[in-house]
């Protein structure tokens, strides 16, 4: 489906379920700014978890704890130069952790119109930004 078809579905979706106007849109773009935020974050915090990972060998600990593997899992640990790493490691999970809960929340109670539109037309938050940013400028 191109662009110009999901638009005119996202469209028809809308007017369905809403009462459009022009407030609306840009209510709905402005919801879109924040999801894209959040979700900028996110992707943030997701590439330092990862290079936490790569520095701490968490996922070959995660998986030697896993497999009861308790002489492997402790040779992992000595082998680490810097154990605050682990400490740091699981500061950014944390932070993962919030960041998600809020973007979720904001999904789920300050944007139940995007969120309909993710789920319904199966799109990615960054498609759901455009979309949503291409039919407000159509609008204006």
């Amino acid at each position: 489906m191109s662009n110009e078809s999901i638009k005119k579905a996202i469209k028809k979706y809308l007017e369905n379920n809403n009462i459009i106007t022009e407030e609306f849109y840009r209510e709905l773009s402005s919801e879109s700014e924040n999801i894209k935020s959040s979700r900028e974050n996110i992707n943030e915090s997701f590439f330092n978890l990862k290079k936490y990972i790569i520095k701490t060998n968490f996922n070959i600990l995660i998986d030697k704890i896993f497999k009861e593997d308790k002489e492997g899992s402790l040779n992992i640990l000595k082998g680490i130069k810097n154990r605050s790493d682990f400490f740091d490691f699981l500061e950014e999970f944390s932070k993962f952790l919030i960041l998600f809960e809020k973007y979720n929340h904001n999904y789920e109670f300050n944007s139940p119109d995007l969120a309909g539109l993710k789920e319904t037309f199966a799109l990615k938050d960054e498609e759901v930004y455009e979309l949503i940013r291409e039919i407000n400028l159509d609008n204006e």
